[in-house]
């Protein structure tokens, strides 16, 4: 059996007096995608917070128990949260893109961890309209690393003849993708997403499945969903969460084809959520 890339044992999440996770332990294989289904509420995307520490800034946020993640409890109060974060991207419910041209969105991440690019600034860079064919021959480390994940991210041959363009201007799903790029332009092990395609229209949704079912064969997918028919299109392993535990945990095929628990069988048919 393949080592996990996470492993969580007895994970507790308390808001102030409210509980939001109790004793949650499972363990994640690596290069696989994970469906987190349950209703609102329930503690999914808690869950998938806590996996790079985004609860930190919530003054009433206590936690209790181990996610282990390459052999590190990161829940340790040592833990370099910033070297956690370049491990674990996080992509959100609805696309958040800044404010710059589509390149520089890209560029953004890698500047912050310190890559710089020695030849020009990112503003005369789209001021410049560089040529794409001179961006995908270039040997510097920050055009190189824009142009790959713009192809990982399905968006490079929809978006290379204008990357000085504004963000903005991209319709929703490619936004979206945008922000997938952005997320694994610093090669993280592990990206989360949060209801990633929830705003998107069904060809949008259509077109972020296929990418991510591609993404897996170099990073490990958490996905939280509401839409369980996209649960089983693309999760190999999902859980399903109800008020703040952890029901069941098993492959797509076992959740939804013969649930070993009363309460997933009647979530997964409709019966509530």
């Amino acid at each position: 059996m393949t080592a996990p890339i996470i492993s969580v044992r007895s994970l507790d999440v308390h808001y102030g007096s409210v509980t939001a996770l109790h004793d949650v332990s499972f363990d994640i294989a690596p290069n696989e995608i994970t469906g987190l289904i349950g209703a609102s509420g329930s503690g999914k995307s808690t869950f998938l917070r806590s996996l790079n520490r985004m609860l930190d800034h919530l003054p009433t946020v206590r936690m209790g128990g181990t996610i282990t993640i390459g052999g590190e409890n990161i829940l340790h109060e040592k833990t370099d949260v910033v070297r956690l974060r370049r491990r674990v991207g996080m992509v959100f419910q609805n696309p958040t893109p800044f404010p710059k041209s589509v390149f520089d969105n890209v560029a953004y991440g890698l500047e912050i961890q310190g890559i710089r690019n020695p030849r020009k600034s990112f503003l005369s860079l789209t001021r410049l309209r560089i040529q794409h064919q001179e961006l995908e021959a270039s040997d510097d480390p920050i055009d190189q690393a824009v142009v790959r994940s713009l192809k990982e991210a399905a968006l490079w041959e929809e978006v290379k003849h204008r990357l000085h363009h504004s963000a903005y201007r991209l319709s929703g799903g490619q936004q979206q993708r945008l922000c997938i790029a952005r997320a694994i332009a610093i090669r993280p092990d592990i990206l989360l997403l949060d209801e990633p395609c929830s705003s998107l229209d069904p060809l949008s949704t259509r077109c972020i499945e296929q990418l991510l079912l591609g993404l897996k064969k170099d990073y490990t997918i958490l996905i939280v969903t509401h839409n369980l028919q996209q649960a089983r299109r693309i999760a190999d392993h999902v859980g399903f969460f109800h008020t703040g535990e952890l029901v069941e945990f098993g492959t797509a095929k076992e959740i939804f084809g013969g649930p070993g628990k009363t309460l997933t069988r009647e979530y997964v048919e409709g019966a509530f959520g």
